[in-house]
């Protein structure tokens, strides 16, 4: 009684080939999905960041706006006497807390790249001459005089309310980030100036 003999021998795994990995085809195309998605993000990224830079200047155009018309209020408003009207040139006298006629000159100047500052000079009858630069960057600007009904002047005589227009840009046209700023003051009511001077 003899039993069979059962010869039992391992089971083989199935062999690797050596050829597995990526085909040429498979490679090329991940390596332009790849691409696609870089510079789809690289796009946006700089999409944003140019949008941002504009934000940013058209907000610094803004807060010197606004300074501007605060100080030009308060200016205009407390004149009492208008030496010089011009379309880039206002000069007027103010009475200060102590009594005396200081002087408030606002002039526009452009520069040699053809764009413009907007300063203002304040001179006292005694103390230091301060001068301020409000606005630059100016592409256009123009000083406007109105008469006590509303229309446009230039005589001195008649002026009782003045206000100023103007264009400024920051950025550049070329990388996308310009922001031009167009404005216009208000007219501010020259309440105590004499009727004729």
């Amino acid at each position: 009684m003899w039993e069979k003999m059962v010869s039992i021998s391992p089971t083989r795994a199935p062999r690797r080939r050596r050829d597995a990995g990526f085909t040429f085809t498979e490679v090329i195309i991940a390596a332009t999905l790849s691409l696609i998605v870089v510079a789809a993000v690289f796009s946006a990224y700089v999409y944003m960041g140019r949008n941002l830079t504009r934000l940013v200047n058209m907000q610094e155009q803004d807060v010197r706006n606004r300074r501007t018309m605060e100080t030009w209020g308060k200016d205009v408003g407390s004149a009492t006497a208008i030496v010089t009207a011009s379309d880039t040139q206002f000069i007027f006298r103010v009475q200060s807390a102590a009594g005396t006629a200081d002087v408030v000159n606002y002039t526009y100047t452009t520069g040699a790249n053809a764009t413009g500052t907007l300063v203002r000079t304040y001179t006292p009858a005694v103390g230091v001459v301060t001068t301020t630069t409000l606005l630059t960057k100016l592409t256009a600007f123009d000083f406007n005089y109105f008469s006590e009904s509303g229309t446009t002047t230039t005589s001195i005589s008649s002026i009782k309310s003045a206000q100023f227009s103007y264009t400024s840009q920051v950025g550049v046209s070329s990388t996308g980030t310009l922001a031009v700023y167009p404005n216009v003051s208000a007219r501010i009511v020259i309440r105590n100036k004499a009727l004729l001077q």
